[in-house]
């Protein structure tokens, strides 16, 4: 961020998505705005079945629950909403992470701008290692939003520019 700070608010309004969501989307983006939504972006995908991608550390469950604590703390019925990179990771998160928060998942199989506005529609962020994730928490609307990060993004690297002052790092 620090190299476009300067042209924050051009970039945000110029990278929101223009095309008309679709009427599930707009039941959906009613939904968020109505409640102290909190993306939750499990991302694994590339992440666990591409080998160029080992160097990438994969959130883990417990780091979601550390999260998703740190919010339900701060904020007065916290609901997470749970996206992911496609339905089959959706469905092995509900499978294989369990959560003690009132969680929704994200199963409208949409394109990725669809997810993306989804997903800045929320008022509070716990992202993944993504640039994805970064995107949809920088495009966010709320200014006293807390974003929970992972403190590693990368298994060979600790120092990242791509982290902002504002950030809880777990």
């Amino acid at each position: 961020e620090s190299y476009f700070e300067l042209y924050r608010d051009q970039i945000k309004k110029e990278l929101h998505v223009r095309k008309e969501p679709s009427d599930k989307n707009k039941e959906k983006i009613e939904e968020l705005q109505q409640c102290n939504a909190v993306c939750v972006h499990i991302r694994r995908g590339d992440y666990v079945s591409n080998e160029k991608n080992r160097a990438l550390v994969v959130c883990d469950e417990t780091y979601y629950k550390r999260g998703m604590e740190y919010i339900a703390e701060r904020v007065e019925n916290s609901v997470f909403y749970i996206f992911s990179d496609n339905l089959q990771e959706i469905n092995w998160i509900k499978e294989n992470y369990h959560f003690d928060y009132n969680v929704q998942y994200i199963e409208l199989n949409n394109l990725d701008y669809e997810e993306l506005r989804l997903m800045y529609q929320c008022k509070h962020f716990i992202i993944a290692n993504s640039t994805f994730s970064w995107w949809a928490q920088y495009l966010s609307q709320n200014n006293d939003k807390i974003v929970v990060a992972p403190a590693r993004w990368r298994a060979d690297d600790n120092h990242y520019e791509i982290q902002q002052k504002n950030w809880i790092i777990l």
